[in-house]
């Protein structure tokens, strides 16, 4: 911060916060904290003083404003079969600046090729959550995650697997 002033007439001496000063105009200072400053300038008329309090304030953090990343997905992906029961979604953790609250995971079922309908949608805190899908049916997942701001994430990008039929 750079403190400026200008004193008339023929002054004999400058003090800045009780030094002399060099400069008869300025002077550059980082206060830290709130704290009072002084000028004092003496002259063959007398000495004239004035002060002014520099209030240092913390800067405001900024915002989290921007959602996690994808997860990528563990398992299951890459078509894999599984046995008619409950299934276990795997994905791995992801970081923000405001903690992960929430993991929202969606499945969608294939009704005809390439044609697929919402089998579900579950959330979680963890990194895995058991599922129980019909059997005999070919599925998608993904997941994404929401931070302690509120901020929601990308979905990842689609898992597929099938469930057998018995």
């Amino acid at each position: 911060m750079r403190f400026s002033w200008r004193v008339e007439g023929s002054p004999t001496a400058i003090y800045f916060d009780g030094e002399g000063v060099t400069s008869p105009v300025s002077r550059d200072e980082c206060p830290t904290s709130t704290r009072d400053f002084e000028l004092r300038a003496e002259g063959p008329g007398g000495a004239d003083t004035e002060r002014v309090t520099v209030v240092v304030v913390e800067p405001s953090p900024i915002p989290d404003t921007e959602g996690p990343p994808a997860s990528s997905l563990v398992s299951p992906t890459g078509g894999i079969e599984l046995p008619c029961n409950g299934v276990t979604l795997d994905w791995n953790p992801v970081s923000d600046p405001s903690g992960i609250d929430t993991y929202y995971v969606k499945v969608e079922r294939e009704i005809t090729p390439g044609s697929w309908q919402s089998a579900g949608g579950w959330t979680a805190t963890a990194t895995d959550v058991t599922v129980s899908l019909g059997c005999g049916v070919s599925y998608r997942w993904a997941v994404r995650a929401e931070d302690g701001a509120g901020n929601v994430g990308p979905w990842s990008t689609w898992g597929a697997f099938g469930v057998e039929l018995t």
